[in-house]
């Protein structure tokens, strides 16, 4: 339509054209929403016969295809006055602001039209006679495939780990019946925190000391205590050396990790076996298109479509990336901008005040400064280059040959050369190459013409901030652990004999107020005392009299009037108290909220990283979010609370241990104290993850009160149709918390055995919520690529190489005495001879006495419990870490594929999948999404 035919239109229907700043295209934006929703659910009927499919949703008129707001190509001028044709209703004064009623009135937006949108925009399922219904829960995943492949891979992926992991909790559960078996009664001690229990299902309650077990009525208790294991089981009894029990652990753990690591292959061949099936089903542009890099800058669409129709087979269609991303990227802020515009006008309409029309005047002003940069950038279109063009083809035979030939590959200009293949223009070859193109949906133009030095220096970027904010969320999680730390350090301290002793505690159970007070104010006129003795009397007297303690606290908020002492003798103590039983559970809630900041800012750092597709956007936010919780989770707990001795008498010595510690924590092991403190906070986050799910389903009835309240403050149906739409449904956070799962899993589960069985709920519970929100409150995800589904069995090997690594740490641990945690049998007499000799040559009691005996690698190492470890994380380390380095490595890629010429040469495989020709498919409407790749 061309600007002349608009204006005379325009005329007859009495609408003013004069300027841009009286006409908007916000009308052609909402007529454009509205085709996408019949096109929706022509997607969803084009398998159907045309009988059996519904009317689409109608728009009052037709657009014509002229009006396309996003194409830098059309003026904004014409734009704006096609746009006044295409719909009676513009948001000018000069016509209804929300397209209904007479003019200059505001008519309040449909609720109606607002949830019509709501539910079309949800999945549904349309049977024979055109009804569209939400699907079951029970669908099988294979029919919701167009919810597109990457939702489906994802849930596919959820669901068999779940699973898997669930199978492979069978493996465990000898040591947990064990474990459980010799703490039963800790099972219930719940007196010092509610955690408490959790520390039972950890190996450190596993192997007891015989000195610390006391024997009554001569009756044997269950349980590993020494060398002995005492086992019963339906009335019967037995007794094994703990030395065999330890075996069977440790080797049941290579077991399940070898199962492991076989679950990771079967399931990246099975989502490749689902996307062949979806592929088979939904037939999408991108499966006769390639996108082709290398060209000459100043080709023309027809010097394109001449090389690929005269080297591979008809081309149906060529559409050309310019550099004009800047126009893409001004005309998004215009939609943006428009939107304001939209709402301040109706806003106008319905109560006219001064401040409003200002707010108008100047969004206007803001709008035409971006309307002129639009027409400068247009006027400068003559200068664009271009950057790569997406070739459609008309036969599935000459795509696949074209995929085959000319994908980039070692020595890629001399194999076109040799086929006669280069490209000449104005006097110079090129060599161009080719890779499957993404769907048209996919795509993100306004970065399409972003240079490989741009995209570098950006993510450099990007990674420097991702770098920043682990550090801030180190700070701030070691400082919090810090201080609980150090409170729970002055507690252990007042148990202490000698401090007992000093400050005259235990406080007699039958004390009275004249007692207690002769005792505060003793301390009170000793100021040595009171430092050293204040926080042990108050804590005696909390466990022997509550009433006199909560008389001698301070505190306005409980109504305590502090009456023994000044300000209350125990106000301090109960403040650090009260501390530190909230630091036990916040420091758990700090992860847990910096690991959902850490999704909102891997969001916002992806969208200035210039990704030129959705899919590769969506990777690299699962990426940096699945990394950053796997640290904050697992790292950063184990740097704050290990120690090195060397390291924590340097930090000690300049005094700043109690600020900031780092390797200068009170564990040098994984000792069973380490289990009681870190273990358990580390089992209370994986526990805590099984709840995330749940929190879109609390938030749900909030969401619909605050709709009912806010429903008729909104002047615009967009609004109301935002306020109305489902939440939308992100998939590239929920594959990094998945992956944060299962690394945050298998590091510890050779130490926390029950970590196995309850990722295997957490898992399922996720793909259970997550498909229901999917199909009963979500709106239709974009049509995400399966590519970020693989994510998850690719990690997996990764995983497995940290959990041996830290199996063979965890098995082969020691004490604070010195004593081997797990019960070590030496593969043989020589070895234990040889360790023997070391400690003989080196004096009792000595630091280097103490190093060897803690850090003796042989020792550690060559026994029957930690060996077959040692020997998987060895060949795990080589396969998955050194050897695909080795075959990056430039000299070995030169020997690969020019001295062994049979690697170079080694076809591509493309899949078939028996395609109609395009034309023929495109006029059938038997393609989903998009048709092409017209901008």
């Amino acid at each position: 339509m061309d600007t002349g035919q608009s204006a005379a239109q325009a005329a007859e229907g009495n609408t003013a054209v004069d300027s841009v700043e009286e006409i908007d295209i916000d009308d052609v934006e909402k007529l454009v929403s509205e085709q996408e929703a019949n096109q929706t659910v022509a997607e969803t009927t084009a398998d159907q016969p045309p009988e059996q499919q519904p009317a689409a949703v109608t728009a009052p008129q037709e657009i014509p295809p002229a009006v396309v707001v996003e194409n830098p190509s059309v003026s904004v001028l014409s734009v704006e006055r096609t746009a006044s044709t295409a719909s009676a209703g513009a948001v000018d004064t000069s016509v209804p602001v929300t397209g209904r009623g007479a003019e200059n009135d505001w008519v309040p937006p449909s609720e109606e039209e607002a949830r019509k949108l709501r539910d079309q925009e949800q999945p549904r399922q349309v049977d024979r006679h055109g009804v569209a219904t939400p699907w079951p829960i029970t669908t099988d995943l294979s029919k919701l495939g167009d919810l597109g492949e990457g939702v489906v891979l994802y849930l596919y992926a959820l669901r068999t780990l779940a699973l898997s992991l669930l199978g492979l909790s069978i493996c465990v559960v000898p040591a947990l019946v064990l474990i459980i078996m010799g703490n039963v009664k800790a099972l219930s001690d719940v007196t010092e925190s509610p955690l408490e229990p959790l520390k039972v299902f950890t190996v450190g309650a596993l192997f007891k000391d015989e000195s610390t077990i006391i024997v009554k009525n001569g009756t044997t208790p269950l349980g590993c205590i020494g060398s002995n294991c005492h086992i019963c089981a339906f009335s019967t009894c037995y007794d094994v050396e703990s030395d065999w029990v330890a075996i069977v652990v440790a080797n049941l753990d290579v077991f399940y990790t070898l199962l492991f690591l076989l679950v990771a292959q079967k399931l990246h061949q099975k989502l490749q076996a689902k996307v062949d099936e979806i592929d088979a089903a939904v037939h999408t542009a991108a499966d006769w298109t390639v996108w082709v890099k290398g060209l000459p800058p100043r080709i023309t669409e027809q010097e394109v479509k001449d090389y690929f129709s005269n080297h591979f087979g008809p081309v149906a269609k060529i559409t050309l990336a310019l550099t004009d991303g800047k126009v893409f990227q001004c005309f998004r802020k215009r939609g943006v901008l428009n939107e304001k515009i939209e709402t301040a006008k109706a806003s106008v309409a319905k109560k006219s005040t001064p401040k409003k029309k200002t707010k108008v005047e100047k969004l206007l002003q803001r709008r035409d400064k971006l309307d002129a940069k639009i027409e400068e950038l247009r006027g400068k279109q003559s200068q664009n280059t271009v950057v790569g063009a997406f070739v459609s083809f008309e036969n599935e035979d000459d795509i696949i040959n074209c995929i085959m030939t000319m994908q980039k590959r070692f020595l890629h200009t001399r194999r076109l050369r040799k086929k006669n293949l280069l490209l000449e223009h104005d006097g110079t070859l090129y060599s161009p190459f080719v890779q499957k193109a993404s769907e048209p949906s996919d795509l993100i133009w306004e970065n399409m013409d972003a240079s490989p030095r741009q995209q570098f220096f950006r993510r450099s970027f990007t990674s420097a901030i991702s770098i920043a904010a682990v550090c801030v969320s180190f700070i701030v999680i070691a400082t919090s652990k810090s201080f609980k730390e150090d409170i729970e350090g002055k507690q252990k301290a007042c148990l202490e004999p000698a401090k007992q002793l000093e400050c005259g505690l235990p406080l007699d159970p039958a004390i009275d107020e004249a007692q207690w007070e002769t005792i505060v104010k003793q301390m009170e006129g000793n100021t040595t005392l009171a430092t050293s003795c204040q926080t042990c009397a108050c804590n005696s007297l909390q466990s022997t009299n509550v009433d006199l303690w909560a008389r001698s606290v301070e505190s306005p908020t409980f109504g305590l009037k502090g009456e023994f002492g000044d300000g209350g003798f125990c106000t301090e103590p109960a403040n650090q108290l009260l501390t530190f039983y909230g630091l036990s559970i916040v420091s758990v809630i700090i992860v847990i909220v910096i690991n959902l900041f850490v999704k909102q800012a891997m969001r916002a750092l992806a969208s200035i990283e210039l990704h030129s597709s959705e899919t590769t956007k969506q990777r690299s936010i699962a990426v940096k979010t699945a990394v950053l919780q796997v640290v904050n989770t697992v790292f950063v707990t184990l740097i704050v609370y290990a120690r090195i001795d060397q390291i924590k008498d340097e930090v000690e010595k300049s005094g700043v241990s109690q600020g900031f510690p780092v390797l200068s924590g009170p564990f040098a092991d994984f000792s069973p104290e380490w289990y009681k403190v870190v273990g358990v906070a580390l089992l209370t986050a994986v526990i805590t993850n099984m709840i995330l799910p749940f929190v879109p389903l609390a938030v749900a009835p909030f969401k619909i009160l605050l709709r009912r309240v806010q429903r008729k403050k909104q002047v615009t149906q967009r609004r109301l149709n935002e306020l109305f739409r489902g939440p939308e449904f992100e998939l590239a956070p929920r594959v990094g918390v998945t992956i944060n799962t299962i690394f945050a899993t298998f590091i510890f589960a050779s130490g926390i055995p029950i970590m196995v069985p309850v990722a295997g709920i957490t898992l399922f519970v996720t793909y259970a919520v997550d498909k229901w929100l999917l199909l009963r409150l979500f709106r239709k995800p974009p049509a995400y690529s399966g590519s970020i589904a693989y994510l998850i069995p690719a990690c997996m090997p990764y995983a497995a190489v940290f959990h041996c690594l830290f199996g063979l740490w965890m098995y082969s641990a020691r004490g604070e005495s010195g004593q081997p945690v797990f019960p070590q049998p030496a593969l043989s007499d020589q070895v234990a001879t040889f360790t023997e000799d070391l400690l003989a040559n080196v004096e009792e009691g000595s630091t280097e006495y103490e190093l060897l005996q803690r850090y003796n690698v042989v020792a550690r190492i060559l026994n029957w419990v930690v060996f077959p470890m040692a020997i998987l994380a060895l060949l795990l380390l080589f396969t998955v870490v050194i050897w695909p380095l080795v075959q990056s490595f430039p000299p070995f890629l030169f020997v690969r594929k020019v001295i062994f010429k049979p690697c170079n040469n080694a076809k591509i495989h493309v899949q078939r999948e028996n395609l109609p020709p395009y034309s023929l498919a495109r006029e059938g409407n038997t393609l989903r999404g998009i048709p092409d790749y017209d901008k």
